[in-house]
This record gives C-alpha cells, sequence and structure tokens, in this order.
C-alpha cells in the first residue's frame, strides 16, 4: 500500500473490500503518523466507491484535510 507525505505527517491509505456490495465495493479510510511517532485509529470516509484507485485517492485526500483541522486546531486526531 503506498503511504503519502503532507507537512511530515504520513497519510496510509486504508481499503476494505465488501463482497456484499456489487456495485461499489470499495470502502476508504486512512491512517495517519505524526511526525513524533504517534498513530492515529483508523478514520472511515463513510463512502463507497466503485474502484480501488478511487478509493485510494479519497482516503488521501480525507487524510490531507484531517491533518489540515489538526494542525488549525480544530480536530483531535490522536
Amino acid at each position: 500500500m503506498k503511504t503519502f507525505s503532507f507537512l511530515g505527517f504520513t497519510i496510509t491509505p486504508d481499503i476494505f473490500e465488501y463482497y456484499e456490495c456489487s456495485m461499489t465495493p470499495w470502502g476508504p479510510g486512512c491512517v495517519i503518523t505524526a511526525p513524533d511517532g504517534q498513530v492515529s485509529q483508523r478514520f472511515a470516509v463513510n463512502k463507497l466507491v466503485a474502484s480501488k484507485q478511487e478509493a485510494t485517492t479519497l482516503a488521501i485526500k480525507y487524510g490531507i484535510r484531517l491533518v489540515k483541522e489538526y494542525l488549525n486546531e480544530r480536530r483531535e486526531i490522536f
């Protein structure tokens, strides 16, 4: 699984495949690692998508948003 670095934070997509959903089986989510080594829980995007690539892209975008909110002190992620 590829990772993405953003402002020193590492965003790791965590994609689930739901076999019971034939049209949109991929559930995107991400795990964030801080520069000091703290690791977050898995944050789910709460949306199912049709392709694994789309799920990965969505997970990274969501992770970036979470890091921005954390740095602006609007959200606690650790």
